[in-house]
């Protein structure tokens, strides 16, 4: 039997959590692979201990070396999915930092301060940002599995 926690959550609520975790650590080891594709030695590294702000800059690095090893249109694909990889870690962060509260229809959910405000995070937000993690994936593995294929 699953255990049943008493913190009060709604069911829909926790499962698109849940998924946005869960796809953005897709995302992130989408990026690791790629990484090591393009490296040929980040594994020799402890990548389960890096953040991912290091996987970030790690990204960044090895993109920046395949200039000139690479075909221009594969290039400009690398940079952009580096550029977006930051995004999604900077989503990741702002989501996996929030504080739970109470909304004014009773609603328990999770919410982030920014510029002087507080910013909840909804369902659909939560979502869009899962949708984030995943249209980035798929880019990522499609130049892992096809530009970048050994």
């Amino acid at each position: 039997m699953r255990y049943q926690s008493p913190v009060p959550s709604d069911p829909e609520y926790i499962q698109a959590l849940g998924q946005a975790v869960y796809s953005y650590c897709y995302l992130e080891w989408q990026v690791i692979w790629l990484v090591e594709r393009l490296t040929g030695t980040f594994f020799e590294v402890d990548v389960h201990r890096m953040t991912g702000g290091k996987i970030g800059r790690a990204f960044k690095e090895a993109v920046d070396a395949a200039e000139g090893n690479v075909p221009d249109e594969v290039l400009q694909r690398l940079k952009r999915g580096s550029n977006l990889f930051w995004n999604a870690v900077e989503l990741r962060q702002d989501l996996l930092h929030a504080h739970p509260f109470t909304a004014d229809g009773g609603e328990q959910m999770l919410s982030r301060k920014k510029e002087g405000r507080f910013d909840p995070w909804t369902i659909e937000k939560i979502d869009s940002a899962t949708r984030c993690f995943d249209e980035l994936d798929h880019e990522l593995n499609d130049l892992f599995q096809n530009a970048l294929r050994r």
